[in-house]
């Protein structure tokens, strides 16, 4: 037997077992590639959650200067207004007033932050209190709404959990994002970056309950650089110059992040 005929015959079982793993090989592929597949569409669809999660970021950093925060209503074309202003060297004052305008001027778009709160059955039977204090809204008198939207989105959120928390609370904070947390998915990292500085307004301003009177509301606001929209100041009549279109607008945004812990919460 010459050599290439003795090293065919030697080498046919390493062949045999090659051909043998290649064919398992490739059967494997076939079977986890629709796995891989989803796995290639569920990171690209990510990659733009994320991005947007990072715009967001960097807006609430902004916002939380004037004790605002992104709300979850707040759709794409917003965000990115607000990232484009924010890139082009302005402050604060001027995102505020963005949004101030971009939901101000709009009654419809404004509007749906209470029809989409109203699909929960702890703010459906608050919807003529909240209908009302909405009307107030539409026609300036913002005195009268901020109280309402405060009051019922701490209402709707106690009935929702069973009384275990306060909405305007100091602790609240931290029990409202771990809320969150445990019932987000990855697909809503955004809620999350919405959730986080939320909880940080609701802690540094909402919860002020250490207001006793107007002079600590000079110092809350010479702490600031602005003057915080307090829960405790409103409803025990402490603040008497409250009643303004962007308080009255973050008050409804309020009760848009307690819409969405709703939901989270399944109630």
């Amino acid at each position: 037997m010459g050599n290439q005929e003795w090293w065919k015959e030697a080498s046919k079982p390493l062949l045999e077992a090659y051909e043998s793993y290649r064919a398992a090989i490739q059967s494997l592929l076939r079977e986890i590639e629709p796995s891989l597949k989803a796995f290639r569409e569920g990171i690209a669809k990510l990659r733009p959650k994320v991005e947007q999660s990072q715009k967001i970021s960097k807006i609430n950093d902004e916002l939380s200067k004037r004790g605002w925060f992104v709300s979850p209503s707040w759709n794409e074309e917003l965000i990115n207004n607000l990232y484009e202003t924010l890139n082009q060297g302005k402050n604060v004052d001027e995102l505020v007033a963005t949004v101030v305008s971009y939901y101000g001027n709009n009654p419809e778009r404004t509007r749906g932050i209470l029809e989409k709160a109203y699909e929960h059955s702890v703010f459906a039977i608050r919807r003529e209190l909240l209908d009302e204090a909405f009307e107030a809204f539409l026609q300036g008198m913002y005195g009268v709404a901020i109280p309402v939207f405060l009051a019922q989105s701490e209402g709707a959120l106690k009935e929702c959990l069973l009384g275990k928390t306060n909405l305007f609370n100091k602790n609240s904070a931290n029990k409202l994002r771990k809320l969150a947390k445990e019932r987000l998915t990855v697909d809503e990292l955004i809620l999350d970056e919405v959730m986080h500085e939320f909880s940080n307004a609701l802690g540094e301003q909402f919860a002020a309950g250490s207001i006793h009177g107007a002079q600590d509301i000079v110092k809350l606001e010479n702490q600031y650089g602005y003057r915080p929209l307090s829960r405790h100041a409103v409803l025990h009549g402490i603040d008497t110059s409250y009643g303004t279109k962007e308080n009255a607008l973050k008050a409804l945004f309020v009760v848009d992040v307690i819409s969405e812990i709703v939901r989270l919460a399944g109630c």
